[in-house]
């Protein structure tokens, strides 16, 4: 039987002054993939919240 690749723990998606903080990065020109890499993400990952929270 093939040995799992463990999966990562899932990353928490930011709330209150941290999430406040990555949606004004964005929104001044801060590329997604920069912010994604500060919080140790995924670029995709990063983008997917970003659109959640309608910062795109």
């Amino acid at each position: 039987m093939p040995e799992r690749t463990p999966v990562p723990p899932k990353i928490p998606e930011p709330t209150g002054k941290t999430r406040t903080d990555l949606i004004t990065s964005y929104a001044t020109g801060t590329p997604a993939h920069v912010l994604a890499r500060g919080h140790r993400v995924s670029d995709s990952t990063m983008a997917t919240w970003l659109r959640r929270w309608g910062a795109t």
